[in-house]
């Protein structure tokens, strides 16, 4: 049996809770709902198991595409795409965002892009830096950006428990 185990890890530890996390989702969808026309040309980076291309994509978006890095999660998101009927409506690109060029995008140039590569702590998958690229080479000017800004909200907390693992150490 050929078991991906980067895949599962992958899946388990931060997809599925993803996928089902309600507000999270309502806020992609009325946020896609807000500026998706049938003219709108979507790039998505990042796309994992394919939810918010999918999401884009049924919104009545012209063309999605969906750019994923990960070549086992990359085939996961086509299976959901074609599952869902959406095959002809999402382009899958296996690569890291900065290597794909708008040439290889099917319409060009993109009006939206989606992302969801801020991880736990905002920015822990280098969501700025992607998404800065993607903008300035792979959006036209004036696209929408999803999320178009983050907040994040720190509180100090003692616990001798929690400096025993977080605590640098001789």
């Amino acid at each position: 049996m050929n078991v991906n185990h980067e895949l599962i890890s992958t899946v388990n530890d931060f997809h599925f809770a993803m996928m089902n996390d309600s507000p999270r989702n309502e806020f992609y969808y009325n946020a896609l709902k807000a500026v998706i026309t049938p003219t709108s040309v979507v790039v998505e980076i990042g796309t994992g198991s394919g939810l918010l291309a999918m999401i884009a994509a049924r919104l009545g978006a012209k063309h999605v595409t969906a750019i994923e890095a990960n070549k086992s999660l990359a085939m996961v998101a086509r299976r959901n795409m074609d599952a869902n009927g959406l095959g002809d409506k999402i382009t899958i690109i296996n690569k890291m965002s900065t290597d794909v060029s708008a040439s290889e995008l099917a319409y060009g140039k993109a009006d939206v892009l989606v992302s969801e590569i801020l991880g736990t702590l905002l920015l822990s998958e280098s969501a700025l830096e992607f998404n800065d690229d993607a903008r300035k080479r792979l959006l036209k000017p004036g696209a929408h950006v999803i999320p178009a800004v983050g907040v994040q909200h720190v509180t100090l907390v003692e616990s001798e428990r929690l400096d025993l693992i977080t605590s640098a150490r001789n």
